[in-house]
């Protein structure tokens, strides 16, 4: 069997995985947005409003959102809880390398 050699370069830099209208990453300015909002004014929003935004592309009105919250209270939890560690958060555990 014949093997290939693939040369893959150290870090990310100059790597682009896809264009995306969600967000916006500049790296030489030390910048995030997501939906053309820089994340140092969207940290103050709520999490639905963000979410929302993310989703949808738009800033929520009130009642969008108050819609939103209801929904998300009323939805079942994800199963994804089931693979926390009985105790504490995964950061807490000792794990064996």
């Amino acid at each position: 069997m014949r093997k290939l050699a693939i040369e893959v370069p150290k870090g990310l830099e100059g790597v682009e995985v896809d264009a995306t209208k969600i967000s916006l990453v500049d790296g030489e300015r030390g910048q995030l947005s997501y939906r053309g909002h820089d994340v140092a004014h969207l940290i103050d929003w709520p999490f639905t409003r963000v979410a929302l935004l993310v989703v949808t592309g738009e800033d929520p009105a009130s009642g969008t959102r108050k819609h939103f919250e209801t929904a998300l209270a009323k939805a079942p939890i994800s199963s994804s809880r089931s693979a926390m560690p009985p105790t504490g958060s995964p950061s807490r555990q000792n794990y064996r390398h």
